[in-house]
């Protein structure tokens, strides 16, 4: 019995290891970042500049990138649902704050997915089951198969090069609230609402004017919210992915300035992957 109770236990405490933020080079100095802390279940490092950021009332977005790290084990087309709900949580969180511009010499924000964990899928299945099973809301899930994300952000000058904000974020799955998925990107995917809410409060200074009267189209040109999606979710217990697009899709946008990370990628333009999976 004592063999069965400590073997559990370690699967819990498993189950609950927190990812850590990552330095992927993506973001123009790490030496800027703040220590780590914890915000509810993630960890994050972070850096702004308040004095730009309180005379900031407009932002181009770009369209994010996964690191080749971050590919590793992953096709360009499960990668696309990812990076394409991550380009419309931050359009949605930041138009609550900016005008959302093309502008190229607007303060660019540029977002790198940096690493991946699977989605255990039979995991999720039988954890959905069990929820469904117990009486209140919320999920419940096995202490194993789950899945997180890591990703950075960084608002820019593109003239002067001068960093405004950034952040590296990272987050697992947890045992309890946390749906399951049927896809293996689910928890990922799932993550890119909060990933987006915590570089708005990075970028969120007290004594600025919110811009979202000024920008009352929101988010023309990004997939609007799915509400099929939500009531789908709520009836299984299951957060649900939309179908991959095709590899060759262009993002459905331009973007605002090119990029300078050489060492990032955006899945549909590249045509390797490796085999290796990332950590989990």
């Amino acid at each position: 019995m004592r063999r069965i109770i400590g073997l559990a236990g370690a699967l819990v405490l498993g189950g609950c290891v927190a990812a850590q933020p990552t330095q992927s080079g993506f973001l123009g100095d790490a030496a800027l970042l703040s220590p780590p802390r914890q915000e509810g279940a993630a960890r994050l490092q972070s850096f702004r500049d308040e004095p730009a950021l309180l005379a900031l009332s407009r932002v181009a977005i770009a369209p994010s990138r996964a690191t080749q790290q971050a590919q590793e084990g992953w096709t360009p087309a499960e990668l696309a649902p990812l990076l394409a709900e991550i380009d419309a949580e931050l359009c949605r969180e930041l138009s609550e704050r900016f005008e959302i511009t093309d502008d190229p010499a607007a303060i660019r924000v540029r977002a790198a997915v940096t690493a991946v964990a699977r989605t255990g899928q039979a995991s999720s299945l039988v954890a959905a089951a069990a929820s469904q099973a117990i009486p209140g809301p919320g999920s419940v899930r096995l202490p194993f198969g789950l899945g997180g994300l890591s990703a950075e952000a960084v608002a820019e000058d593109p003239v002067t090069g001068a960093i405004v904000a950034q952040l590296t974020w990272a987050r697992r799955a947890q045992l309890a609230l946390d749906a399951g998925s049927l896809s293996p990107i689910g928890d990922a995917h799932r993550m890119a609402e909060p990933f987006a809410d915590a570089f708005g409060r990075v970028l969120a200074v007290e004594g600025a004017s919110p811009a979202a009267a000024r920008n009352p189209e929101r988010c023309p040109g990004f997939a609007a919210a799915d509400a099929g999606r939500f009531i789908a979710a709520r009836l299984t217990g299951l957060h649900m992915v939309p179908a991959a697009e095709s590899p060759d899709m262009d993002n459905s946008r331009d973007d605002p300035a090119p990029s300078e990370a050489g060492s990032v990628r955006e899945p549909g333009r590249s045509s390797d992957a490796a085999a290796e999976r990332p950590e989990t």
